[in-house]
């Protein structure tokens, strides 16, 4: 006690009293919202961590829940935000090309839909949503 007194008299850190910093576990609470279909909710809920939580689930699950919101501009935003911070992020690439399909931007969806074939040779679960969002759009 007398040294973290003494720290903080110093100007050193009181590490004591500092909240942990977010990790991707406190999206849970987000994340059930979605499946809810609490777009609004969830917005609220994940916007308190920009700034403070710099991974690219964060920026897509913003993205998602803009998107589901009709906020394409927004949505657009934070998913490139997700891509920029992992170029390799399968549910930010499925989700974008789903925003580009919905917004008539069917080449787009195809260069994320071409990225998803590639990262996943053998097929997955967002690769087959996009490929269904495109053909549903006439693509």
């Amino acid at each position: 006690m007398v040294l973290m007194i003494g720290a903080m008299l110093a100007g050193g850190p009181a590490l004591a009293f500092d909240p942990p910093a977010p990790t991707t576990a406190d999206l849970a609470r987000a994340r059930t919202m979605i499946k809810a279909q609490n777009y609004q909710g969830a917005l609220r809920e994940l916007r308190q961590y920009e700034g403070k939580l710099d991974h690219a689930d964060l920026y897509n699950l913003l993205g998602f829940a803009s998107r589901k919101t009709g906020d394409y501009a927004r949505a657009e935003v934070y998913y490139a935000q997700a891509l920029r911070m992992d170029p390799r992020h399968l549910g930010a690439l499925e989700y974008q090309g789903q925003l580009f399909a919905e917004t008539g931007r069917l080449d787009q969806a195809r260069i994320n839909l071409a990225t998803l074939t590639a990262l996943c040779p053998k097929g997955c679960e967002e690769l087959d949503d996009l490929r269904e969002a495109i053909k549903a759009k006439g693509g």
